[in-house]
């Protein structure tokens, strides 16, 4: 809740500004022709104060003049754009009452003059002025390339890569990290939550639905300091769509947005409805999707090809003596035909965003705003039989976020920017798991003893006498988020050439658990649920407070050099509560045999050890554990402005992340065995993750040509790792766990227990660096239109600095082999780290029409082989599959998109079609277990009437 002094306090800063405003009376005029002298007529010009964010936009008469009256001096950017030809801009300052004018020539071309919300916390900046790596696609470009998925919108990054294959639930990898290293947000507020887990979970790009999107903003690089935790990789802004505003009179807009892909079935709808005067505006859109399961490419996967893998797969260990408990039991044997179905890819949903905007004046403006995401049975592709024993799948996501702003803009000639933001938004969505145990040992067993037999191993039929598979668990873990933020922020001109955003706010998340498990026997419709289940939490009711300040200065007074600087300082509370049935009855019986020996013998988890007795008391329900940490983010950068729109820059930055909820709170048991307790347990002493970044490269804009590339160098310390497990006999055994002989086989006696003790610390670090670059260009062709050629590529290498015995061993008994059927390289002074690229590029040609109606667009991308993975990708007992080493493989894509747009003072149809994967290729995204689906047949069209009440 908003305490009432804070919200008095906001309430006076309104209040003096409305009563603020002065009159002003610069003005700015020039004219718009093409390359050929003609003057261009309807043009749309943009005056953009680059302090206050405060746009105007006129149109060229038919003489190509425009003109602005009454702006306030300052530093603007002018944009020229008009059908067919590049977007013109120059960078032009206005003094108080002065006239300036400003000419434009224009040729035709599809270049873009790039602004970003971003990197300057809601304030405009200019791209090339920006010290970092920038990408953005608008929403014309967004219908343009109909995305399968909300991330595919922004696949045109350098160096991002995807998680799953569900479009519903695909999240994004920037540089090398993802999930809660990733942040996300919406419209500049932090999408993530505290109880996303770095290992397993990310936030959804998709509850915002391509359609509602203005654009997406990728900036790669530390921006922990403008907005707090998780942004060590980079920011990644959901922009969505804002009513629209007429200059006078009474407007009504309807549109509608369709979209098929034939590989997944996949059908998407929105339909808009927009009313508006000159001072209040409302925009109500409604979409739904459906989809299907798709099929992956032209390639096929034979039974011995994969057994072939499967053996490569028992080889690796998993202990620093290099035996291994990687057992043919725990790899599935399947054969998939050309084009085959891959099963559980289905979703289906519908949302809402409702806009609601107030305008007393031109320079200040209140928003409401409404954004609803509800979807169903979203499954994780590619799991469960005949892939894995695993079926993962979502039953539901609910997502709703409500949000109101103040914001002025030339409030006076210092507070050029002022704003007050509260939002709050509720994410629920559970984790549903049938776990089943494959059946060994009948007639026709993929198994004979440990040895592949060269059958499959599991059917999604009863094939064999006894049937294919039997139960063991059925698991619901539904985690329900919700996020209050409050954030003030000012921009200041304390005098000409320096600019300084200074804000500060509170967010806090509550975070609740529910955990439902039953044995089940049976499968598909023939599922019958069995025993008795198990009800309570696997994490406890949990809060996470976050009170920050932060403070950013540009200085941009010298021509030839820009330089920005700033901090912030965010004190983070957390409580895990007693209560809600956490954490579940076994769970709490064996922390508590295993506490003893834990705290006699830590090993690696002496961090835990030392918070047990307060972990074990919220176990108990006796009390509630609270941390309180401090993290200093600083930023500086530089930019050169030099002749022949060259500029070169650097930027220093450090990050950081709060540990999640799942890390330091979470207890729960994943026991392979009834003897066995295989204990994860959160360690409340953990600290932030840290990363120190620093970016150097050069931007090139030109009137037919932009073009940047950059390097960039990410030291990471004090991440989080699982140290070596701890195991400890237990004895008297505890409930839920019957001693048995096999616990002998750990140094037990025989009627013990093991209880293994699982726990992450702060000792990983390592480094990440690589090559970034982008460019694009217009070759006029006169009276035909343009070509427009593009490219963004991306290199990545990543270091382990803090591999354990256990990698090594791993390392050292199957990498740098010649006869392997993966070739894996590295060694313990340079060991891979995880999830890295290591080269990426996407590159094409478009055709753009004289009217920039029609266009053309051919696109490769291609991704290199991945040599140096972790070898802790292909050890486990569940999730490895033949996908997880086919992932390793190179990636080449070809699509083909052509459309039509057309449209005039009062209506507009598009229509874009194309195909995805033009040749069929069988391939899997790099690190994912499912195939990419194959071959797809794009559609996508728009109609609108921009306003049905004209005459």
């Amino acid at each position: 809740m908003i305490s009432k002094k804070v919200f008095l306090i906001g309430l006076t800063i309104i209040l003096a500004s409305l009563m603020a405003v002065g009159q002003t009376t610069a003005g700015l005029s020039g004219v718009v022709k093409d390359s050929n002298g003609a003057v261009v007529a309807g043009a749309t010009v943009t005056a953009l104060n680059t302090a206050s964010s405060q746009k105007v936009t006129t149109t060229t008469d038919k003489t190509g003049q425009y003109s602005f009256t009454n702006l306030r001096g300052g530093n603007y950017r002018v944009t020229v754009t008009a059908l067919g030809f590049a977007e013109a801009a120059e960078t032009v300052v206005v003094s108080d009452d002065g006239k300036v004018t400003q000419d434009f020539s224009i040729s035709p071309g599809a270049i873009k003059d790039v602004v970003t919300v971003t990197a300057g916390k809601g304030s405009d900046r200019l791209a090339v002025e920006i010290p970092q790596v920038v990408t953005v696609a608008t929403s014309e470009q967004i219908e343009q390339r109909i995305p399968r998925s909300t991330f595919e919108a922004v696949e045109r990054s350098p160096n991002i890569g995807v998680i799953e294959s569900n479009p519903a639930r695909e999240r994004p990898r920037l540089r090398g990290l993802s999930s809660s290293r990733v942040l996300l947000v919406i419209d500049g507020e932090k999408l993530n939550n505290s109880r996303i887990d770095p290992g397993a979970s990310g936030a959804p790009m998709a509850v915002v639905d391509p359609s509602q999107l203005e654009a997406v903003e990728v900036v790669a690089g530390s921006g922990s300091s403008l907005y707090g935790s998780d942004s060590i990789a980079g920011t990644i802004n959901l922009i969505t769509k804002s009513p629209t505003r007429p200059a006078d009179g009474m407007l009504l807009g309807l549109r509608f947005d369709g979209t098929y892909i034939s590989n997944g079935r996949i059908r998407r709808g929105t339909t808009t409805v927009n009313l508006a005067n000159k001072f209040a505006a409302l925009r109500v859109s409604a979409n739904m999707y459906r989809l299907a399961n798709y099929n992956m490419g032209g390639g096929e996967l034979t039974l011995a090809e994969n057994v072939s893998m499967g053996n490569f797969f028992r080889s690796i260990p998993t202990n620093a003596a290099g035996t291994t408990f990687q057992s043919a039991a725990s790899y599935t044997i399947f054969a998939l035909p050309k084009n085959a179905e891959i099963l559980n890819g289905q979703g289906h949903g519908d949302g809402k965003q409702i806009d609601f905007w107030f305008f007393p004046s031109e320079k200040h403006n209140f928003r409401g705003r409404y954004l609803n995401s509800d979807d169903g049975n979203h499954g994780n592709a590619f799991s469960g039989p005949p892939y894995e024993v695993q079926e993962r799948y979502s039953a539901f996501r609910s997502f709703d976020k409500w949000g109101i702003r103040y914001q002025g803009l030339d409030i006076t000639k210092f507070i050029p920017r002022l704003s007050v933001n509260y939002f709050y938004q509720k994410l629920s969505y559970p984790q549903n798991l049938y776990n089943y145990t494959n059946i060994a040992g009948a007639t026709g067993s993929y198994l004979n003893a440990t040895t592949f037999t060269g059958n499959p191993s599991v059917f999604g039929s009863g094939a064999l006498p006894s049937g294919t598979l039997s139960g063991a668990s059925f698991t619901d873990n539904l985690n329900t988020v919700s996020t209050s933020g409050l954030d003030l922020q000012a921009s200041l001109l304390p005098f000409r050439g320096m600019l300084v955003t200074v804000g500060g706010g509170r967010t806090q998340d509550n975070s609740n658990d529910y955990f439902y498990t039953s044995p089940f026997a049976g499968f598909g419709t023939a599922r019958v649920f069995t025993g008795t289940a198990t009800i309570g939490a696997s994490a406890p009711v949990s809060r996470y407070t976050d009170n920050n300040f932060y403070l950013q200065g540009e200085f941009d007074r010298i021509k030839w050099v820009r330089v920005s600087g700033g901090m912030r300082f965010d004190n983070w509370v957390t409580t895990g509560l007693p209560g809600n049935g956490f954490p579940l009855s076994t769970e709490f019986a064996a922390l508590n045999a295993a506490t003893p020996g834990l705290i006699a013998n830590p090993g690696a988890l002496s961090s835990l050890a030392a918070s047990i007795p307060d972990l074990v008391r919220l176990a108990g329900g006796t009390g509630s554990v609270n941390t309180n940490n401090n993290s200093v983010t600083y930023n500086f950068g530089i930019v050169g402005r030099l002749p022949w729109g060259i500029n070169p820059y650097f930027r220093w930055a450090n990050s950081y992340r709060e540990p999640g909820i799942t890390e330091r709170y979470l207890i729960r048991n994943f026991s392979p065995g009834s003897f066995f307790a295989s204990l994860v347990v959160g360690n409340p002493n953990l600290t932030p993750e840290k990363g120190k970044n620093y970016d150097v490269g050069v931007k090139v804009q030109q009137k037919y040509f932009n073009f940047s590339i950059g390097y960039f160098h990410n030291k990471l310390v004090d991440f989080l790792a699982y140290a070596p497990a701890q195991n400890y006999c237990v004895a008297p055994v505890p409930p839920g766990l019957p001693g048995s002989p096999g616990a002998v086989g750990f140094g037990c006696a025989s009627g013990q227990a093991v209880v293994s003790i699982n726990a992450r610390v702060n000792f990983a670090s390592g480094l990440i660096r690589g090559i970034e670059s982008t460019g694009e260009a217009s070759i006029p062709l006169k009276g035909w239109g343009s070509l427009n050629p593009f490219i963004s590529l991306g290199s990545l290498y990543g270091r382990n600095d803090s591999p354990t015995t256990i990698q090594i061993a791993q390392l050292n008994a199957v990498y740098n082999r010649p006869n392997t059927p993966i070739k894996l390289t590295g060694s313990a002074t340079d060991f891979p780290l995880p999830n890295i690229t290591p080269f990426r590029m996407l590159a094409g040609l478009q055709y753009l029409d004289k009217s920039g109606r029609f266009f053309a667009e051919y696109n490769w991308r291609h991704q290199n082989r991945v040599t140096r993975a972790d070898p802790g990708q292909f050890v486990g007992t569940t999730l490895i599959n033949y996908g997880s080493f086919a992932s390793t493989n190179p990636i080449d894509k070809q699509s083909l998109k052509t459309g039509y747009n057309w449209r005039n003072d009062r209506y507009k149809f598009s229509i874009n079609v194309g195909i995805d994967n033009i040749m069929n290729k069988l391939y899997w995204e790099h690190f994912q277990s499912a195939p990419a689906p194959g071959r797809s047949f794009v559609f996508g069209f728009t109609v609108e009437a921009f306003n049905v009440l004209k005459k």
